[in-house]
């Protein structure tokens, strides 16, 4: 009999971060909507000092508030990745390709960050369901190659706003604006896919355990619902 190391409160703390950045993100968003007016009152002279000092407070806010729980989210969702990788190697029913230290260190490798925490990902979502005895129902992993694309087009066109748009007139913080908002909209779908992720493989891993401790998998029931 194999007793895993927990990894339902890590997974708990993930999505609470994780819900939280979403909430944020949506707020992001409202407020670069704001901005998006006020620039455009701006370029016909239509505003005043408070609105633009109030918007600035506003935006910094928020973006202190985003760099705070991101910093969180990313913390939270390593200690629950790393486990989850490792785990398969504890149940002796599966072994990972690559060491349980890739699952942290693969997110700031360059380059090796743009593919392998996917393959990692892929890895814990099928492998976790194939040591599983007499799993009713096995859940393919598609979702999480559209969580990878969308994370990767996010990333690339944050840093291309960063780099690109010094936002030295009206115009140019219009356009920044306009692809801030785009972009903050994106990030929300990769997170909520990243959400629906975590859900399947809390489950996936609760019926390995159920499997390992020889017990009947809820009844015989597919409980592995999550999946859009």
């Amino acid at each position: 009999m194999i007793v895993l190391p927990d990894n339902s409160q890590r997974a708990k703390n993930s999505l609470i971060a994780f819900y939280l950045l979403g909430v944020i993100q949506i707020a992001f968003m409202i407020s670069s909507f704001l901005q998006y007016l006020l620039l455009k009152r701006m370029q016909n002279g239509n505003y005043t000092q408070q609105e633009a000092t109030t918007n600035d407070i506003r935006h910094q806010i928020i973006a202190y508030a985003d760099t705070a729980v991101y910093i969180a989210c990313i913390v939270f969702f390593i200690l629950w990745f790393r486990r989850a990788y490792n785990n398969l190697n504890l149940s002796n029913k599966a072994y990972t390709k690559y060491a349980e230290g890739w699952a942290a260190g693969a997110w700031f490798v360059p380059f090796i960050n743009l593919a392998r925490p996917y393959f990692i990902m892929q890895e814990i979502w099928v492998k976790t369901q194939e040591a599983t005895h007499n799993l009713i129902t096995h859940k393919n992993g598609k979702i999480i190659g559209w969580w990878w694309v969308i994370w990767i087009i996010n990333n690339i066109g944050t840093n291309f706003i960063n780099r690109y748009f010094k936002e030295t007139d009206v115009e140019e913080l219009i356009t920044s604006t306009s692809a801030s908002i785009i972009f903050n909209f994106i990030e929300l779908v990769a997170l909520v896919l990243l959400i629906i992720i975590i859900k399947n493989i809390m489950v996936f891993e609760k019926n390995l355990q159920a499997s390992l401790l020889n017990e009947t998998e809820v009844d015989g029931e597919d409980k592995l619902n999550f999946v859009i």
